[in-house]
């Protein structure tokens, strides 16, 4: 970075245009990296329930065959720029109807088989919530709409709830399972 005119340089003029020229460019636009370009976020209350498993093993969930879908956290982003860096967060509020169970999280893009990123817990006790946090960044790849997806499920019979248990949205809506999309600038 450009050192900050001391005030009563002569060349201070120029000095100010080179330290503005780092971080700015003539029209005034942020050439700085690191800067948060955009942030779409998803959030939703309903209660959703699946029982489709995700094997506890080592491969790679499957969009089309492992976990529920959740619609209502799909989340559409068009990067501005390919080369962007984009920070994605979900957190889902889950419950399993048999005790000591995983419940599990897998993000996906587009049409991609392969999960792009995994979260999970343990069920302490049948019924119990529990909050599963996911962070994954990548390059955007793509200045085209792309969608994120979340799937939820478990690695054992039983039915796995979202915004809460038993089948049952609890708290009234107000627990709430989110998918959020920064875009930072590179």
């Amino acid at each position: 970075m450009a050192d900050w005119p001391a005030n009563g340089e002569t060349d201070w003029n120029t000095k100010m245009l080179a330290y503005l020229a780092v971080e700015h460019s003539t029209d005034g636009t942020h050439n700085g990296t690191g800067m948060v370009r955009q942030v779409v976020t998803t959030t939703s209350g309903a209660v959703a329930t699946g029982t489709t498993t995700i094997p506890l093993n080592d491969t790679i969930p499957q969009q089309s065959t492992e976990g529920t879908n959740i619609a209502a956290l799909d989340t559409i982003i068009t990067p501005k720029s390919a080369t962007n860096i984009l920070v994605i967060k979900a957190v889902c509020e889950m419950a399993h109807s048999v005790a000591a169970k995983s419940v599990l999280m897998c993000l996906f893009q587009d049409a991609t088989e392969n999960a792009l990123a995994v979260a999970g817990s343990l069920n302490p006790a049948a019924g119990f919530w529990t909050s599963v946090p996911l962070t994954f960044s990548m390059v955007a790849g793509t200045t085209s709409a792309t969608t994120f997806k979340i799937s939820i499920g478990s690695d054992a019979g039983g039915t796995v709830t979202l915004n809460g248990f038993g089948s049952a949205r609890k708290m009234g809506g107000t627990l709430i399972s989110s998918l959020s999309i920064m875009e930072v600038q590179v």
